[in-house]
């Protein structure tokens, strides 16, 4: 798993999210997957941050030849796709809604499930917890993730 911060990529570990974390601002992205991959790359990269930076570019670069790169994440500039990377690789590239559902069921309502029932234990993740009079600071703290050290922030009314 990749970010540029720390203390989420820890908890994925220590959840079992991930065998290996690759910060950054600590690393080149590309060269770390390549190394913890020997040479071969991600069979499927996941690009899940989308925003302004050229992230596609890099999943490419950090897949295998035949590998995919799906992508989740919206963008808010235009991407630069390294057509010339993705023939000499042969990558497939799959968009995807991270909002679609299964059998009918959507993926929320199914993560709520398996919460519900004691089967997925996200409390690693919630790092930040407010009461509803407090609704303001929270959404303060949720915006500004770098500073706040925050991963997911709940509001409970």
């Amino acid at each position: 798993m990749v970010s540029t911060r720390r203390a989420p990529l820890e908890v994925a570990l220590h959840m079992n999210a991930t065998d290996e974390i690759v910060v950054t601002s600590e690393v080149d992205p590309v060269q770390a997957v390549m190394d913890l991959t020997v040479g071969d790359g991600g069979g499927v990269v996941y690009e899940t941050v989308g925003g302004n930076d050229q992230l596609l570019s890099q999943c490419m670069s950090m897949a295998r030849r035949g590998g995919d790169v799906c992508i989740i994440g919206s963008f808010t500039q235009p991407q630069q796709i390294p057509t010339e990377l993705g023939m000499q690789r042969e990558l497939s590239l799959r968009w995807s809604n991270s909002y679609s559902s299964f059998n009918g069921i959507g993926e929320a309502q199914t993560a709520l499930d398996l919460m519900g029932r004691g089967l997925l234990d996200v409390s690693d993740m919630v790092t930040h917890h407010y009461g509803i009079d407090d609704i303001n600071e929270a959404f303060v703290v949720a915006d500004d993730k770098r500073a706040s050290g925050a991963i997911k922030v709940v509001i409970t009314p």
